[in-house]
């Protein structure tokens, strides 16, 4: 089991403020800072890829991540 910033890489996010490029995500019912290589719509999954300090960088889900 990993702790710290490095549990949180591969976890899954939602997007409670819109990404173009930072916004806001939930995981596990913490509000991060967040940015990402594409627009995303409040509602969305998206996957954390990196921590940069207290700021989440996030892609979208796949089809397949998403269920």
């Amino acid at each position: 089991m990993r702790t710290g910033w490095k549990g949180l890489v591969g976890a899954r996010a939602v997007v409670i403020e819109r990404l173009d490029p930072r916004g806001r995500v939930r995981v596990s019912g913490e509000l991060w800072d967040a940015e990402s290589g594409a627009a995303a719509e409040v509602g969305t999954d998206v996957i954390i890829v990196g921590v940069d300090r207290l700021k989440l960088r996030v892609r979208p889900a796949s089809k397949e991540e998403r269920t």
